[in-house]
């Protein structure tokens, strides 16, 4: 493309284009492509940034990611739902898990040729008397269920969430045929 300025128009095939300049004082780049850890004190900046960032900026995030810790999951999960910026999530290379959860929590979704994402129900150990586990079981796999429909649905379908919730993994890959209609319905 020629330099040209803003606002002029140029014809492409015919029709005439115009390219306008929005305001926007920053535009932040954040590459998610480990693991998510267990310690909090490695996302306490991050956290800052997705609940201090400038509605006026806009974040792209850089997902390839192997999953991690589920509470760290929704501390960024809600931290970047509550984020006044667009945040763009891009995903660069294949996403498992705790990746997967965090890839669908954006405002856009972009998933690159040979990627995917893969989602499965948590997990985790407890100790302690066989009721005390028990019910502690029980707590976590209906909150976990909620925390898949706040955050993956419509993305993820009611089927889909339940097959997870009964350890069965969901792949959705970039070439899916519907993935645009998961886009349309999730991504207002």
């Amino acid at each position: 493309m020629h330099e040209r300025d803003l606002g002029e128009p140029y014809l492409v095939n015919n029709d005439q284009v115009y390219i306008t300049k929005q305001p926007l004082k920053e535009a932040y780049n954040i590459t998610l492509s480990e693991s998510i850890d267990h310690e909090t004190k490695g996302y306490y900046e991050l956290l800052h940034f997705f609940y201090t960032v400038s509605p006026d900026d806009i974040v792209f995030v850089r997902m390839g990611n192997f999953g991690g810790a589920l509470e760290q999951c929704v501390k960024i999960c809600n931290a970047i739902k509550a984020c006044q910026a667009p945040v763009h999530i891009i995903v660069d290379a294949p996403c498992y898990s705790a990746g997967a959860i965090i890839s669908v929590v954006g405002d856009s979704l972009d998933l690159k040729p040979g990627t995917f994402l893969m989602f499965h129900n948590y997990s985790g150990g407890e100790r302690g008397k066989a009721g005390e586990v028990r019910s502690s079981v029980e707590a976590h796999n209906k909150n976990f269920k909620k925390f898949l429909e706040k955050f993956c649905g419509p993305f993820l379908t009611k089927p889909e969430i339940n097959r997870i919730i009964n350890d069965n993994d969901v792949y959705i890959y970039a070439d899916d045929p519907d993935l645009q209609k998961r886009i349309g319905r999730h991504f207002k």
